[in-house]
């Protein structure tokens, strides 16, 4: 992302900052951006109670030596960030949103909500947030906003949340499934102001995730007795029905399989197809 915004040699410079950062768990700072006049900027790591570093937190400042009003500068900081955070959201799939925390409603939506929700982007930011989801996901989110805020009062807030799954409403009436990750934007007392978001489609994935689990029922609900072993014979499972297999040729589960499962086997490994009960 980073060579989507700067020249390819500052992009790199950047990275390799960001990588020391990490590395000494220490603020950097960046020095005047290029292309930018006199702001300079510093890159902080975010750490966990154990020291772990688990966001990397970009800073635009002005310079104290150069007597610029604080407050104009930070509040072009925040344009700066704003402008930097649109220019990557108009070119991603994904769908990247602002959110204004005291009004509760949308400042900005990327393009690709239309293709999410069948929606432009000035017909979302037009609606309450909770007007974009179905009851219940606003439930969650709202939820999750606060507690959010209250983290933030506490001082105990680590600048990142788990991503949250919303069910959006579409144009035409159905529902999509998506995954919103969420960050502060904080205004210059320290205080959010404003949430970032980005919300990405996991219809699919879930039709996957539930496609594997449906396949990973099949064998404790198949009537039939099915047995799943290591080559030497070792059981690694065995549904109800195998069983009462097992228990019919005398043998528990926990017990060593018995000779004929073991033929089976044996046959199994040499690609035999044929075999003949006793």
């Amino acid at each position: 992302m980073l060579r989507d915004i700067f020249p390819r040699d500052e992009a790199e410079r950047r990275m390799n900052l960001i990588r020391e950062a990490v590395w000494t768990r220490a603020s950097i700072d960046l020095g005047p951006e290029q292309g930018s006049g006199e702001d300079g900027e510093r890159i902080d790591p975010v750490l966990d109670e154990n020291g772990v570093v688990t966001a990397i937190r970009m800073i635009s400042f002005d310079p104290p030596q150069q007597g610029k009003d604080r407050e104009k500068g930070q509040a072009r900081d925040r344009d700066d960030l704003f402008k930097r955070f649109r220019l990557i959201a108009d070119r991603s799939t994904d769908v990247m949103w602002e959110i204004d925390l005291a009004a509760r409603r949308y400042t900005y939506v990327s393009p690709s909500v239309m293709k999410l929700r069948g929606y432009a982007p000035d017909e979302v930011m037009a609606l309450p947030v909770s007007e974009s989801m179905i009851p219940s996901s606003w439930e969650k989110f709202a939820g999750r906003l606060a507690n959010m805020e209250a983290l933030v009062k506490a001082g105990t807030w680590k600048g990142f949340s788990e991503p949250l799954e919303i069910e959006q409403g579409r144009r035409d009436g159905s529902t999509v499934l998506t995954e919103a990750s969420t960050f502060f934007v904080t205004d210059e007392a320290g205080r959010p102001s404003a949430i970032i978001g980005i919300s990405r489609d996991i219809s699919e994935r879930r039709k996957s995730e539930e496609a594997v689990m449906s396949l990973a029922r099949f064998p404790g609900e198949d009537p039939n007795p099915v047995l799943r072993t290591t080559l030497d014979g070792k059981l690694i499972y065995a549904n109800e029905p195998a069983r009462v297999f097992l228990r019919t040729l005398g043998k528990e589960a926990d017990e060593p399989l018995p000779q004929q499962v073991n033929e089976v086997i044996e046959i199994a490994s040499r690609g035999t197809a044929q075999w003949t009960p006793r």
